[in-house]
């Protein structure tokens, strides 16, 4: 495959599990015919390509999460990062038994469980993966938990529990960055008025929130004051760039090696250099927001700075209302349960995002409830084709239900499909 990357200088190969043989299609069709636990795991055991957290709920009470599809069985790491051929000790002869992969199942001591951002594979388990950091995961689990506490989780508590907009990594992140805020005698006004404006805030990164516009260009900034000069502002957006790295999680392990004193190896996380990086970062928000959304604080709020545009396959084809999917004033954060994720180092536009939101009762289907965003179609021009912005936008989710009566008493369209004779 040299000669498909720029400025390879030899050969290089690539072998790859969905070359193995096998398919993607039929362990998932057999999914779908699934009865109980046992033949979920006997289906998934079936699932080739691509490799996926499979989550999944029964009637009576159990459930689980799995990794499923092809991995390679190593020997010694990779790092996934290319490595000779010539060497065997890195080479890979066969998959790993579906028996094998990490997986979770509801029972005693465990209540629920949670399939989101948070690692699935043990460390040192042969698996190697780009996994998240699991700050998601730790605030689903907190709302739960919450809600168990104070009785039984009724569907609408868990279709709020969608909407969360609270920025989960911002708390332990912003309590090391805000160590080396230096005192008011020997700080600018702008430091100073960003200082405050962060430890006032809620950490929700609602629409009209100026704290959660202040701390995501805050972070943006800490992430080329403690890198760039080190990495260079290229290699810097190209590692930020990788599945795996959040640029939040990043800028708090750099600020957590600095309060263990910093590390040689690191030139990021030297404590000096850190309270520069910090001090630098503070003005250079208060400078960017001005300049951003104007010098009048009181206008300073998140959907003035984070907006939404829908790209669906059709996107090219588009004929309609060219405003109707988009630009829209947005909110959230990457690590918000409703996820807004933006390019870490700006700009501030959201790039990904949970556009079907889904809650359901396993021992009653029809109780089901969901948004589509932007819509049913994948019809350019259809009038099904935007029509789920407007709930999604609002966090509004429809009965989404199996019961003839309901289906015949809702649609306002009528697709048939007559075979051919």
């Amino acid at each position: 495959v040299d000669g498909l990357v720029a400025g390879a200088d030899r050969p290089l190969s690539l072998r790859w599990v969905g070359a193995l043989p096998g398919n993607g299609i039929e362990g998932l069709l057999r999914l779908a015919h699934a009865r109980n636990g046992e033949d979920v795991a006997e289906a998934l055991a079936r699932h080739h390509e691509p490799v996926l957290v499979m989550a999944w709920a029964g009637a009576d009470g159990t459930g689980g999460i799995q990794l499923a599809g092809a991995v390679p069985r190593r020997r010694m790491a990779s790092g996934l990062q290319p490595v000779p051929a010539r060497n065997p000790a890195f080479a890979w002869t066969e998959r790993l038994p579906a028996a094998s992969l990490p997986r979770r199942t509801l029972g005693p001591g465990r209540r629920w469980l949670v399939a989101s951002d948070r690692s699935l594979a043990p460390r040192g388990g042969g698996i190697e993966y780009f996994w998240r950091q699991g700050d998601r995961a730790g605030r689903i689990e907190a709302l739960i938990r919450k809600a168990a506490g104070a009785g039984p989780i009724e569907l609408s508590g868990l279709a709020a529990m969608l909407a969360d907009r609270q920025a989960s990594a911002a708390e332990s992140l912003l309590a090391l960055a805000l160590a080396h805020a230096p005192d008011t005698a020997r700080s600018s006004r702008e430091e100073r008025e960003v200082v405050a404006a962060l430890r006032a805030w809620d950490r929700d990164s609602s629409r009209t929130s100026a704290g959660a516009a202040i701390y995501q260009v805050f972070v943006g900034r800490l992430l080329r004051a403690l890198f760039e000069p080190t990495l260079g502002e290229a290699l810097l957006e190209r590692y930020l760039a990788l599945p795996r790295v959040g640029g939040a999680a990043l800028a708090r392990e750099a600020l957590r090696q600095a309060a263990a004193g910093g590390s040689p190896e690191a030139p990021w996380s030297d404590p000096g250099f850190v309270r520069d990086a910090v001090r630098k970062s503070l003005r250079e928000a208060w400078v960017a927001l001005s300049v951003e959304l104007g010098t009048n604080q009181e206008r300073w709020a998140l959907a003035r700075l984070k907006t939404l545009r829908f790209e669906p396959l059709w996107h090219d084809a588009w004929r309609g209302d060219g405003d109707a999917l988009g630009p829209f004033p947005y909110a959230g954060d990457p690590t918000s349960v409703a996820v807004a994720e933006h390019a870490p180092l700006g700009p501030w536009g959201s790039r990904l995002v949970s556009t079907w939101r889904f809650v359901v009762d396993a021992g009653n289907l029809d109780q089901a409830l969901a948004a589509l965003a932007p819509g049913q179609s994948e019809h350019a021009g259809h009038v099904n084709a935007t029509d789920g912005i407007a709930p999604w936008m609002a966090d509004r989710l429809v009965l989404l239900s199996t019961s003839d009566p309901v289906i015949e008493d809702g649609p306002t369209h009528r697709l048939q499909l007559v075979p051919r004779e």
